[in-house]
């Protein structure tokens, strides 16, 4: 408890927050969880539960996760590591998508590749080439190549 206030007191001057669960922190540009921590610029905010829903309000540089319910983000995203679980994003994501496991849903822009093993891809424009093993995929536009192995592409290629 006392790492959560030392981390708030010392970021409060950030206009954007993370919200995990019901509990909200104002925070830093960086989220990790793995093996089942949640780390705000490298300082553990892990509460106690099975299973994380995390909310970002504003912008954020990295995202990696193994493992979350879901992870929904109103800004933008710079880099975007998705282990398993739902990744909804309302703005951009600059550096591209790796996902395993859930479906990615960018409202916005992806600049770079978007790969998935399992799940459907959805984006407004992308910049590089799209692939998923299994799941659907659907963009305004590709500028790259798009490429699933079970599901169906609706999109528009941008050449």
């Amino acid at each position: 408890m006392r790492k959560i206030f030392s981390l708030l007191k010392s970021i409060l001057s950030f206009n954007y927050m993370i919200k995990i669960n019901n509990t909200t922190y104002q925070s830093g540009k960086n989220l990790s969880i793995k093996n089942g921590r949640i780390f705000v610029d490298g300082v553990d905010v892990t509460p106690i539960a099975e299973k994380f829903e995390i909310t970002v309000s504003g912008d954020v540089e990295t995202i990696n996760f193994d493992y979350v319910k879901a992870i929904n983000v109103t800004g933008n995203v710079g880099t975007l590591n998705a282990g398993m679980g739902d990744v909804n994003v309302s703005g951009d994501v600059s550096n591209g998508v790796s996902a395993s496991q859930g479906d990615i849903d960018i409202k916005g822009n992806v600049e770079g590749k978007v790969k998935a093993s399992q799940g459907d891809i959805k984006a407004n424009n992308i910049t590089g080439d799209v692939e998923t093993s299994m799941g659907d995929i659907t963009a305004s536009s590709i500028e790259g190549n798009a490429k699933t192995s079970m599901g169906d592409i609706n999109k528009a290629f941008k050449k």
